[in-house]
């Protein structure tokens, strides 16, 4: 089920659509990280929406420029989700900025954090637990520090652009993921992933719309 037209998780405002159809990309790979786009088909068309575009495969995404996400997600330092959409302003940063951040580091790359599930284990809440499968686990070491660490070396993609601030204020966090990146009115990325939350070490990771737009087209006009 979905809820449109509404910003709010507690107040009944808005209409629920019933899911038909969950559309994922067929190279999606849980502990890879890449790929992590999706459609979701519902039973009735969604009418009267103020709807945005989706980025082009020309679409430039131009380094320091600003754009705007959105989420429930956390928004404090300690585990506090909100019960109002929340909106920020980050900024793009280049492909060799946020590769020489995530790859260039001899510190392991804490696993897909926009996705795990929180659990608050003695009060440290740097342990992240995820709802994982058996192949899941495969890939996965645990280390002393309680946090879910992967076994792979993160890798930003051609598929991917990272957003955030130099300083480190402002960024997604959990809960977040799946949640858009806008910028003039267009739909640019996806939350995705990261390391920390709002750190000026570990830029935010999205999902590059611009790369999967004719991905979007052809599934939209084949499974219509």
């Amino acid at each position: 089920m979905i809820r449109i037209r509404t910003n709010s998780l507690t107040w009944k405002k808005g209409t629920e659509h019933t899911i038909k159809r969950l559309l994922k990309h067929l190279n999606y790979r849980l502990h890879e990280k890449d790929y992590d786009v999706g459609l979701i088909k519902v039973f009735e068309p969604l009418s009267e929406l103020n709807v945005i575009h989706f980025a082009s495969p020309h679409y430039r995404y131009i380094t320091n420029s600003t754009a705007l996400i959105a989420g429930w997600g956390y928004f404090k330092a300690k585990r506090v989700i909100s019960n109002i959409l929340r909106t920020t302003e980050v900024c793009l940063f280049s492909q060799k900025y946020c590769r020489q951040k995530y790859e260039n580091t001899s510190e392991p790359i804490v696993y897909d954090y926009r996705n795990y599930e929180s659990e608050n284990i003695n009060d440290n809440e740097d342990y992240y637990q995820y709802n994982k499968t058996q192949n899941d686990i495969d890939n996965i070491n645990y280390y002393n520090n309680g946090e879910l660490e992967d076994k792979k070396r993160a890798i930003i993609t051609r598929r991917m652009v990272c957003a955030g601030t130099y300083t480190g204020e402002k960024d997604a966090c959990f809960y977040d993921s799946g949640g858009p990146l806008v910028q003039n009115k267009t739909l640019i990325g996806i939350i995705s992933w990261g390391r920390k939350c709002a750190s000026p070490s570990w830029p935010g990771v999205y999902v590059k719309i611009a790369y999967f737009s004719n991905w979007i087209s052809h599934t939209l006009q084949d499974d219509p």
